[in-house]
């Protein structure tokens, strides 16, 4: 796939996808300079994880760790993110892969 390829398949995927999963508002987010996506899960005000650190999660597995917590301007919830930019991983605007 070349660049130019890889390019309009992103712009045909969009940057942004809400869903909602086991009642959970979730989110998934591309990184407009490289190209990486995040996800991310939103907890309600009355939650015992709203406004928590991420780093104080130990027992959240997810690819790579938390990376996120904390409000979206959209949004009245706290989330929790990751990203997939870590070693191993897809970043398609900064390493495109060779066809």
């Amino acid at each position: 796939m070349t660049a130019d390829e890889l390019k309009a398949k992103i712009d045909l995927e969009g940057d942004r996808k809400d869903f909602t999963y086991k009642e959970h508002e979730c989110r998934v987010l591309r990184m407009p300079i490289t190209g990486h996506l995040c996800g991310y899960v939103g907890v309600c005000t009355s939650s015992s994880l709203h406004g928590i650190d991420y780093g104080s999660l130990d027992s959240v597995e997810v690819h790579g760790g938390l990376t996120y917590s904390g409000e979206m301007p959209d949004s009245d919830k706290w989330w929790f993110g990751f990203d997939c930019a870590h070693y191993g991983d897809h970043v398609p605007l900064l390493f495109p892969r060779r066809a």
